[in-house]
């Protein structure tokens, strides 16, 4: 069946075939995912989970989005009967369900499902009779707006957005099926879209949310129209030109100024690396060294002043972005899933524009990192955020402190599914001369040269052991260059820069070894690659041991946050402490130079992994105990439950027991709650981190948001009755850029038996509100009580909140 599939695509764009033969490419090409056959038992198995369970379980979940095309195609063909919808803005929902049929349409490459077929066909047919007769597709302007709506506020509507996810859903289909009528429909969009921004009198502005350009370079590259090209290339170049915003919104949007003179990734991380991603393909296509030149230095600030450990982007998360350099905190920071996917294919597409194995460490790094924490083992519940630290206070993941099964945005879940589909795609690429072998795993692939195919079987339980054989397979003899690629992280570099470096332990060899045909051999080494050059025949074999040593990793201590702090990695996998596996808070353990962890089998609820243990300290009741220390993989926590992690630990005692107090803290308050239960605790509002002033964002917080105008409250309680003699509060106001601002008034009750009384205040303080201070309350007459109130009046027009409240 794929093979009539495949005849059908070959067919259905030979024209366009023609029109690419002597258009500029990427140097270096991937090989194809449904050429490469993973058998290993740690990918494998995803994949395999994503395409029985996350695929299945994403299209009922984007069933509501189905649902609101369905009602757009019944008003645009008149029909009754339409499908009742809620009266939500439905606009963005449509781009879930595109890149589920993206990912879709992938699984069906490698493994054909006639039933899943027939179910994308039937939902293909609606979003072709959604679409307007002009080609508009935007089911939130189609079912509620008028004509004079469309593009109206292009900068932060998502029409342009949704469209290019649709032209890759679109690609991806037809090249799945060789079916055209997705694809029509996203040829007839784009023609749309030409004629209205670029067309006599058009609105030539660029979009808000970047991936239309994406899409529109798949478009170009499955039809051989130069048009879809010529498109992508105007929507960067307008940029930051043609439409000019001014303060932080311009830099949220990457419109400060035009692409070729930015020079460090800014704003919105997901937004930004779709951006760059479009701008490598397009200097791959039209050679433009203007692009090369600014993607090369952007991603150069990235890797040295804005990335986690992980390979998460966009520390902060008041507008899920990045942060200034080096500002990498570990509890509060954003790390957004989709930009950490974003980041894997940007970094992908520099190495085929490069040819430098840095690239491939980065991807790496987040691919078991940053990437896999995103899901759980069973493929149905995700991670919006993917914080290296959690305290079982702070929620972080859209209300919860854990794995979610959906999200209102569910970007980041259909993102997975999409990527996880291509995985195989990512092992292998070559040139005329050279056939790279950028990640390890057991698989064997099909690698066609220009003058012969190369079979290629890996054999290796890599990631947990680092030796690799790797047999050779040419249909007849030729001389190529083999590139292994030597990971960055085996030469103490977990990612390439100056943010992180670790050591080994005294005597451990860095040292990749290679055998070719059971001799030794010492191969050169360019541009992170061991290059062997030679006559192939079937059936060389050539094996390599890539020692993976524990290793403690220190951060630039320009990262304030890591001050005195290790991480731990062995082979591409960050570890974590869990305080189900430790029974005591990570944040109240400490290593010392003594504490050296052996690598051990563990099994559990995520699996069958690698852990470390080895002895640490922790200081628990004020007391400094022993304890056998265990460590698992970042991308495997919080499958056992609500707890505590962390991924750097501290090396420094004295830290720690200041920590200890800190979290004694927490025992006098018995709850904390809010007149708006939203996302945000307010135990946040506790913690021990000191702002730097009232639109600190990087410091957990608590707001009422979006509640404006309205009289709210804060409430604590105790365990039992306590004095309260004062009461500093420090309010939260990003006014300027976001909606909360100081209150307009406030004031404190506490409780008396039973009932609500006024707080005594002393005769010269006042309720305050004042930024970027604490404004202290202190009691006029001593009292106990067993509960505190803060009742606030929000100004019209905006919310509020509090990063820190300190009871005494």
């Amino acid at each position: 069946m794929k093979t009539i599939f495949y005849i059908m695509f070959l067919l259905a764009i030979v024209s366009g075939i023609k029109a690419q033969k002597t258009q500029m490419n990427y140097p270096i090409k991937p090989v194809p995912f449904t050429d490469v056959q993973l058998n290993d038992s740690f990918w494998q198995p995803r994949i395999e989970t994503n395409r029985v369970s996350t695929i299945p379980f994403a299209l009922r979940k984007t069933e509501l989005a189905v649902r609101y095309l369905d009602a757009a195609r019944h008003k645009n063909l008149n029909l009754s009967n339409a499908p009742k919808v809620p009266s939500v803005h439905p606009g963005a929902v449509a781009s879930d369900l595109y890149k589920v049929i993206e990912g879709a349409a992938y699984s069906l490459q490698t493994c054909y499902d006639p039933e899943l077929e027939k179910k994308l066909d039937g939902i293909i047919e609606i979003i072709k009779d959604a679409q307007t007769t002009d080609g508009y597709l935007y089911v939130g302007n189609i079912l509620g707006g008028k004509a004079e709506d469309r593009y109206k506020n292009v900068l932060f509507s998502h029409e342009l957005y949704n469209v290019g996810h649709l032209y890759e859903a679109a690609a991806a289909y037809f090249q799945a099926t060789g079916k055209r009528k997705l694809l029509d429909v996203a040829i007839k969009s784009a023609k749309h879209i030409n004629k209205v921004f670029f067309g006599k009198g058009g609105i030539n502005q660029a979009p808000g949310h970047q991936e239309i350009e994406i899409g529109l370079v798949k478009l170009y590259r499955v039809t051989g129209n130069k048009l879809f090209l010529d498109m992508a290339k105007k929507f960067l170049d307008i940029r930051g030109i043609t439409f000019k915003l001014e303060g932080k919104n311009a830099f949220y949007a990457q419109q400060h100024k035009p692409v070729v003179e930015q020079t460090e990734p800014v704003g919105h991380a997901v937004r930004a690396v779709y951006m760059y991603s479009a701008m490598t393909d397009i200097a791959a296509l039209t050679s433009e060294e203007l692009y090369i030149n600014a993607i090369d230095i952007i991603w150069g600030n990235m890797v040295n002043k804005k990335m986690s450990l992980t390979g998460g982007l966009g520390a902060d998360g008041s507008f899920e972005g990045f942060g200034v350099d080096y500002d990498l905190p570990n509890l509060s920071v954003y790390n957004e899933t989709c930009a950490a996917i974003a980041n894997m294919f940007w970094n992908h597409r520099m190495f085929l524009l490069h040819g430098d194995a840095k690239y491939l460490d980065v991807f790496e790094r987040i691919l078991y990192n940053g990437f896999l924490s995103g899901v759980n083992v069973e493929g149905i519940k995700f991670f919006y955020c993917n914080p290296l630290e959690a305290n079982g206070r702070y929620i972080f993941n859209a209300g919860k402190q854990e794995r979610s099964e959906w999200f209102v945005c569910a970007c980041c879940p259909v993102n997975i599914v999409r990527t996880m589909a291509q995985l195989p795609g990512y092992m292998y690429a070559h040139d005329k001369d050279n056939l790279f072998i950028c990640l390890y795993g057991q698989n064997k692939a099909i690698i066609p040269f220009a003058k012969t195919k190369v079979g290629i079987e890996q054999t290796t339980d890599y990631p947990w052991n680092g030796k690799i054989n790797i047999i050779v397979n040419p249909e007849k003899t030729e001389t190529f260059s083999l590139r292994l690629r030597i990971p960055g992280w085996s030469q103490d570099q977990p990612i390439p820069g100056n943010l992180y470096t670790a050591n080994r332990e005294a005597g451990v060899s860095r040292n990749v070894s290679f055998i070719l045909n059971n001799k030794k051999i010492k191969p050169e080494i360019t541009n992170g690659f061991a290059v062997v050059k030679r006559e192939w025949k079937k059936g060389d074999v050539i094996e390599l041991d890539i020692p993976m040593p524990v290793k403690k990793i220190k951060s630039n201590p320009k990262i304030k946050y890591n001050k005195n702090k290790i991480a731990f990695e062995r082979g591409p996998i960050i570890y974590c402490a869990e305080e189900i596996d430790n029974k005591v808070k990570p944040q109240l353990i400490y290593i010392s130079e003594k504490t050296e962890l052996k690598p051990v089998v563990l099994k559990d609820n995520f699996g069958e992994i690698i852990a470390l243990q080895g002895k640490a300290h922790a200081i628990a009741d004020n007391i400094d105990k022993n304890i056998k220390l265990t460590l698992i993989p970042y991308y495997a926590w919080n499958h056992r439950g609500i707890g505590s992690m962390c991924v750097w630990l501290s090396d420094n005692k004295k830290d720690v027991i200041q920590t200890s107090i800190a979290e004694a803290k927490f025992a006098n308050i018995k709850t904390a709650s809010s007149s708006y239960p939203n996302h945000e605790s307010l135990w946040n509002v506790l913690e021990e981190h000191e702002p730097e002033n009232s639109h600190d964002t990087h410091i957990p917080r608590c707001t009422f948001w979006p509640h404006k105008g309205t009289e709210e409250w804060f409430q604590f309680t105790f365990p039992k009755k306590r004095k309260v003699s004062t009461v500093s509060v420090y309010w939260f106001d990003d006014s300027g850029f976001g909606g909360c601002k100081i209150p307009e008034k406030w004031s404190l009750e506490y409780k008396d038996s039973g009932k609500w009384k006024k707080f005594p205040v002393y005769v010269t303080d006042n309720y305050g509100i004042l930024k970027d201070q604490y404004n202290v309350v202190r009691a006029g007459k001593e009292f106990k009580t067993d509960a505190l109130r803060i009742k606030i009046k929000l100004q019209k027009g905006f919310s509020a909140g509090i990063i820190k409240c300190i009871i005494e």
